[in-house]
């Protein structure tokens, strides 16, 4: 049977596409990769589109693999799965517009609606060893997406460092956030983990933090070192600091609204810590000799509060550690039990505030057991 002129009609489209690929990946300097068909790079030196790249290699190939070499030109907005790499944050990455303009985006680099890949919900985004600097808006906005960054700095923004929202998951490890002017990292509803992240010098007015969630958010800092004005913030969502450091010149610590935040593995601070409006503060030792929170200072001239439906409780074989004056206000509670113990370097309680233990754990005031009788229930 001879076929007719019909059957043919769809390979001229067919064959056009084909040919195309290649073109457009020459256009933005697709060297071969380890992958020939996934990776591409984008000289930003010789002026070429990190932008451009993203859009016109075909979604087929995903995940794409963009290697960037030097800094290009923001804003970028990405929806597709894809990796972006570069050698080092320092010269390598992503920098703000030559006329200091957002161009209507909230961000420099924003990534929506790309969700984990496989079964295992591997990032559908990664950024690696590459630099977000010099932001006139947001520096990094995850929304409804599943972003890891790997040896990441985001610095000198004039927002928010990085802000994840919605259903957004951000994994970063070995991460920095630093001298940017809003709050360094902020979780609305979102969950993000730091590991071994360094977040330093954000927010030198205002009230703004080192993290702030939010609105059910999850935060999880592993080893992870802040310092600045204010440390962690949580409000209606949780916190967990696991080791590391905060360090903080006005407050380190604030739960309020709801809000948890948990202090395991000698999880060190330096700064007040406050407590209010329903919320509560737990601190998890690994047994004898450990510590959950060790608080090793107080702002000077001011003290630990607690209050308004605070509770502190401490249930796990280990030492919290409150430096300085703590004091508990109306409806506040502290309670050490199972083996743990918590103590107060100085303690005040008031309006209702009242401390309880069950042995056999154990409240100390100055290395001394027990607590005076306004502090009693």
């Amino acid at each position: 049977m001879i076929p007719s002129a019909r059957s043919f009609i769809p390979v001229m489209p067919v064959l056009i596409a084909l040919l195309a690929v290649p073109v457009l990946s020459t256009a933005i300097d697709a060297s071969p990769g380890r992958d020939r068909d996934r990776t591409v790079r984008v000289n930003c030196h010789r002026g070429q589109s990190l932008q451009r790249a993203i859009d016109r290699v075909p979604d087929r190939i995903d995940p794409l693999v963009i290697e960037v070499q030097g800094f290009c030109e923001g804003p970028i907005q990405v929806r597709r799965p894809l990796v972006i790499r570069g050698l080092d944050p320092d010269t390598d990455g992503i920098t703000a517009p030559g006329d200091g303009d957002a161009h209507g985006q909230s961000a420099l680099v924003e990534v929506f609606d790309v969700p984990g890949l496989g079964p295992f919900s591997t990032n559908g985004v990664q950024f690696e060893s590459i630099g977000i600097q010099l932001s006139p808006a947001i520096g990094l906005l995850v929304s409804d997406s599943s972003v890891g960054l790997t040896n990441v700095d985001i610095r000198g923004g004039s927002q928010d460092a990085l802000y994840a929202a919605g259903s957004a998951v951000v994994v970063a490890n070995a991460t920095g956030i630093h001298d940017n002017a809003g709050n360094g990292v902020v979780a609305r509803g979102a969950r993000v983990v730091c590991n071994a992240c360094e977040i330093s010098n954000n927010g030198a007015t205002g009230d703004r933090w080192g993290v702030t969630a939010m609105a059910g958010a999850s935060v999880v800092l592993n080893n992870s070192t802040i310092t600045g004005r204010f440390g962690v913030r949580a409000t209606g969502s949780d916190v967990i600091q696991g080791g590391g450091y905060v360090n903080a010149l006005v407050r380190a610590h604030l739960a309020n609204r709801g809000g948890h935040i948990t202090f395991q593995n000698d999880a060190q601070v330096t700064g007040d810590v406050w407590c209010n409006a329903q919320s509560s503060l737990t601190s998890q030792g690994q047994g004898a000799g450990t510590f959950g929170l060790n608080q090793l200072a107080t702002t000077p001239g001011s003290f630990n509060f607690m209050s308004v439906g605070c509770a502190v409780l401490s249930g796990a074989p280990g030492t919290t550690n409150f430096a300085g004056m703590t004091r508990f206000g109306p409806d506040a509670h502290v309670s050490a039990n199972n083996g743990s113990t918590i103590a107060f370097a100085q303690l005040d309680c008031y309006a209702g505030g009242t401390a309880t233990w069950v042995m056999p754990g154990s409240i100390t005031v100055n290395g001394v057991p027990g607590v005076e009788p306004d502090c009693q229930p």
